[in-house]
C-alpha cells in the first residue's frame, strides 16, 4: 500500500502520513484528541468517470483510464441492482461524475461515515473516507483504523479491476 495520508476532519490540516500499521500506530500516538479524521489513500492511476444519462434513466457510468474504457451499470434509489453509486450534477444527458461512492462496512458503522469509500476521480486518482477514531476502544484504535483502510482500498481496486 502507498502512502496514506490522514487530515483532521474535512480540513486540509495534515495530520500525518503512514505506510504501515506500526507507522499509523505511531502517528495516533501523537495526535491529542483525534476527533473526525479524513484517510486519503492515493490510488496511482489517471481516472476519467462520466454519467451518460442517454441510454438508461439511471444512467450508464463510463470510466476511462489509460486508454481503456469500462462502462457500468448506476445504482440508484429508484433502481436499484446497479455495479456502483455515483455522485455527480442532476442535470445534463452526459456529466463528469464527482465521486464514485463505494459501500464497504455497513452503513450504520460507528466507526466511519456510512461505511463509504469515495473515489475521486482525476489526474491521479484518489480514495477517501473519514474515520471515527472515538469510536474505536483505545488499545485496539490503529489496529482496526488499519483494518478499515485496507478493506477501504480493496473496495476502491475492486473498482479499478474492471480494467484488467
Amino acid at each position: 500500500m502507498g502512502e496514506i495520508i490522514l487530515f483532521r476532519g474535512n480540513s486540509d490540516e495534515k495530520l500525518g502520513s503512514f505506510k504501515t500499521q506500526q507507522e499509523l500506530e505511531t502517528l495516533l500516538l501523537g495526535i491529542k484528541a483525534p476527533g473526525e479524521m479524513r484517510v486519503s489513500l492515493p490510488l496511482g492511476v489517471p481516472l476519467q468517470a462520466l454519467l451518460d444519462r442517454k441510454e438508461t434513466v439511471a444512467g450508464v457510468v463510463v470510466l476511462k483510464s489509460q486508454g481503456k474504457e469500462v462502462r457500468l451499470s448506476r445504482n440508484t434509489d429508484k433502481n436499484p441492482g446497479g455495479d456502483v453509486s455515483v455522485s455527480c450534477q442532476p442535470d445534463g444527458d452526459i456529466v463528469p461524475i464527482q465521486t464514485i461512492n463505494i459501500p464497504f462496512r455497513e452503513y450504520t458503522d460507528p466507526a466511519t461515515c456510512k461505511g463509504m469509500v469515495w473515489i475521486y476521480p482525476g489526474k491521479s486518482a484518489e480514495a477517501s473516507m473519514i474515520v471515527y477514531p472515538a469510536a474505536i476502544k483505545k488499545s485496539r484504535r490503529a489496529e482496526e483504523i488499519w483494518k478499515i483502510v485496507t478493506d477501504a482500498k480493496s473496495a476502491a481496486q475492486g473498482v479499478l479491476d474492471r480494467f484488467a
